[in-house]
């Protein structure tokens, strides 16, 4: 089942559908915790909605996932600071 929702979620966040690809993302990760594009996509789907909360949760998965990939700290921080957590920004992206 996930396979297909997170096709499905692919599909809609390629569209700019990001409450309908949010939507199944949640389904994903729910099933599998450990589905990091499906992390990485819900992280930057709902930076697109502005829910920046959930956000830096997805992008801080991504990184307990993968931590060598250097990418999701930037976005991590950069969301970060849009949030006004501007000592956090500042760590997440020193370990750059």
């Amino acid at each position: 089942m996930s396979v297909d929702r997170y096709a499905e979620a692919e599909q809609r966040y390629l569209k700019s559908d990001w409450a309908g690809a949010v939507q199944l993302l949640e389904e994903v990760v729910a099933a599998n915790p450990d589905h990091l594009e499906a992390w990485v996509m819900l992280a930057a789907a709902t930076r697109q909605l502005s829910n920046l909360v959930r956000s830096a949760e997805a992008y801080q998965r991504a990184i307990q996932l993968d931590p060598a990939e250097s990418v999701w700290r930037q976005h991590l921080a950069q969301v970060l600071e849009q949030t006004g957590r501007r000592d956090q920004a500042a760590a997440a992206d020193a370990t750059v």
